[in-house]
């Protein structure tokens, strides 16, 4: 699973400060190979991954940056960063992005959201960093042919990590997503618990999703 801070090639484009890794469960990572063969990068479609664990309920989302700020290029002005600065506020408050079964008596510990260039998903060479320094220096030139109109790509990725004082009865996530991004048509969740595994899509109009059989 990804950790939401990652190296990209545009400076000023990340606004979140922390960096918050998901811990799965062994058994979401085993699962993770099947899940990273649906997640392609489709605009309107996110993806969201709950898995509980002990005491807490972990989150993360993943969906184009275009149906989070309506572009996926990093912000060229002073209107751009302010519609990132004013997108990324809501999409930081986990308790009223996810409203988890009451009963459960469960809390936000951690709730943060990066926006990140897809570039860096490529499979590069981590000590590579002449080549990362050359890579930043063409994203950065105002004559690359990114600037000069090729297409890019990015994406939210953001985590929630809840504690639950009675997480027994821990049985539903309401997820409020939808009312914050622009034109999704879907988001794909899947489940990890310690007893199972599922699968379900949100769509507007439905937006529960059941953490037991």
């Amino acid at each position: 699973m990804i950790s939401i801070q990652k190296r990209h090639p545009f400076r000023g484009w990340r606004l979140a400060a922390a960096s918050v890794p998901i811990f799965l469960a062994p058994v979401a990572l085993a699962a993770e190979h099947e899940h990273r063969e649906h997640d392609a990068h489709a605009h309107g479609h996110g993806t969201l991954d709950i898995v509980v664990e002990g005491d807490q309920a972990l989150i993360e989302l993943r969906i184009p940056t275009v149906n989070v700020v309506g572009f996926e290029h990093a912000p060229r002005d002073d209107a751009e960063h302010e519609a990132v600065r004013r997108a990324l506020g809501p999409l930081r408050d986990g308790a009223s992005l996810f409203a988890l079964s009451a009963d459960a008596d469960c809390a936000v510990e951690v709730a943060a959201a990066d926006i990140v260039s897809l570039s860096d998903d490529d499979l590069r060479d981590e000590g590579d960093h002449e080549a990362d320094e050359d890579e930043n220096a063409e994203h950065e030139d105002e004559g690359s042919e990114t600037a000069a109109g090729e297409e890019e790509h990015s994406e939210l990725q953001a985590t929630y990590r809840f504690r639950c004082g009675a997480p027994e009865r821990l049985s539903q996530v309401d997820v409020r997503l939808f009312e914050y991004l622009h034109d999704v048509e879907e988001i794909s969740v899947r489940v990890v618990t310690p007893t199972a595994q599922s699968a379900t899509d949100l769509h507007p109009g439905s937006t529960a999703v059941a953490l037991s059989p």
